[in-house]
This record gives C-alpha cells, sequence and structure tokens, in this order.
C-alpha cells in the first residue's frame, strides 16, 4: 500500500520546463490515452534525469526537434513539458500520449529507475483512467528498438506492465489522494526548476480518482488539467520534505 507521503519521497518530482516558444515545444494541445515508454539510449557516465532535462532547453534538441514529458532516473523524475501538451517523441502516438525517458547511464542503479518510473507510470494510469494496454513502447509506434532496456528484461516489456498495474493497485489500496483543491500556481513556463527553489506559489491536485484502473484513457480535458495539478503537487512536496530534512540536519549539526 502506498500514501500520499511514500509517493512523493520515492517519485522525488522536480520540475524543469522547455521554454515557450521552442522549436521542440509546438504548443499543440492533446488529451492522452497512452503512455509512451523510452530509454535514452544514452549510457555516458553523468547522463541522468537532469543532464537530459538540460539537453532539451539546448540547441541540438531544438534542432532536432524532438521531445518529452519526463525523464527518469535512478534518484528523481523530471517533468519537461505539460502532459497536455505535444512532444515529439513516438511519431503517431505524439498526438494521443505522454512520453517517459528513463536513464540507463553508467554507474546508476537501473532497476531503482524502472522502479520510479514504474511508479510515474501508475500515477499517470490512475489521473488519466489509462489501461494496462495502453502503456507501450516506443516501439509500438514506430518499429524502433526501444525502450532496449525493458525489452530485454526477463519478461519483457510486459513485466513493465505489471509493475506499472502493481502500483496502480498498491496507490488504491492505500488511499493515497495526492490531492488539494487548491488553484493551479507557481510552475514557470520558462524552464525554471521548482526543485532547488523556493517555489513561487501553491500547487494544487484534484486527480480524477474516479476513473477505473482499467478504463480506456480520459477524454475529458479538464482531467488532463488535474493531471498537471498532480506533477505540480509532487514536485511542491518534493520541495517541502527536502526543506525538512535539510532543517533536521541542521539542528543535529548545531547539537553536536
Amino acid at each position: 500500500m502506498l500514501n500520499d507521503d511514500q509517493v512523493n519521497a520515492k517519485l522525488n518530482m522536480e520540475i524543469d520546463l522547455i521554454p515557450v516558444g521552442s522549436s521542440n515545444r509546438p504548443g499543440a494541445k492533446i488529451t492522452p490515452s497512452f503512455i509512451t515508454i523510452h530509454n535514452t539510449s544514452n549510457a555516458d557516465a553523468g547522463a541522468d534525469a537532469r543532464m537530459h532535462a538540460s539537453y532539451l532547453k539546448g540547441a541540438d534538441a531544438r534542432r532536432r526537434k524532438v521531445s518529452w514529458h519526463f525523464t527518469v532516473d535512478d534518484r528523481r523524475c523530471i517533468r519537461q513539458l505539460p502532459t497536455n501538451e505535444l512532444a515529439w517523441h513516438a511519431g503517431n502516438g505524439n498526438s494521443k500520449s505522454i512520453g517517459i525517458e528513463i536513464c540507463e547511464h553508467k554507474g546508476m542503479d537501473q532497476d531503482s529507475a524502472l522502479d520510479r518510473a514504474a511508479l510515474l507510470t501508475a500515477v499517470m494510469m490512475r489521473a488519466l483512467g489509462v489501461a494496462p494496454s495502453n502503456i507501450v513502447p516506443h516501439h509500438f509506434w514506430t518499429g524502433k528498438d526501444c525502450p532496449h532496456v525493458l525489452l530485454r528484461l526477463t519478461g519483457g516489456f510486459d513485466a513493465f506492465r505489471t509493475r506499472a498495474s502493481k502500483f496502480l493497485d498498491e496507490l488504491n489500496a492505500g488511499g493515497a489522494t495526492i490531492a488539494s483543491t487548491d488553484d493551479v500556481g507557481g510552475t514557470s513556463d520558462t524552464g525554471t526548476s521548482t526543485g532547488d527553489e523556493t517555489p513561487p506559489g501553491e500547487f494544487g491536485f484534484a486527480p480524477n480518482a474516479a476513473q477505473p484502473s482499467g478504463g480506456t484513457g480520459s477524454t475529458d480535458p479538464d482531467d488532463v488539467a488535474d493531471l498537471e495539478r498532480l506533477v505540480g503537487r509532487l514536485a511542491l512536496e518534493n520541495y517541502r520534505l527536502r526543506r525538512r530534512m535539510d532543517a533536521a540536519q541542521n539542528d543535529m549539526n548545531e547539537a553536536s
């Protein structure tokens, strides 16, 4: 079972958006009914989620017009685009899916990254009513050998679907709401990360908790807006948790 605090701590969500107007942020609105999973295909040391978030704001990503919504490594999740905006990551799947990239860099704990990605997928499934059958690999849309790490694991991609579905069961059993009636606010569209800075405002989330876990995807744009509130809420709770941990450490240091 998973409660709100456990979800927030495990995801360790940060927001580092591709700036509005960038050539790899077209701005077209989507109502996602699929979640597409990728691997970064970058095994270089240091090629973690923050490095990829930085890459998406750079010249090469703009020139190639490549983008996705989340990057996950063995320490954190980072969102690069609003979940109701089109990203260029999966060919024909761009107009109907959220893209999640899982890092694979040298020296990382790959299983921890896969576990975090599966939980993020479960949170997205719950918020949008996406069925397990609509959790798909990049290969599903284009035939590309991606996510190659997952495709070669015992059980293949089905094992990842099962992992995400089990997390969804734990979210439901644990009564995790990750909910607030606060208005959305504070998320910068200029690429400012809320991970290491004081967030400029409260984030709220009112998820579509009534969506069945076996649904076929939400068709209500309001549900996508709720998902945006969720991501902001997770980032804020992550920030607050780290502030409490830092304060506790400072108290311990002063006591000694």
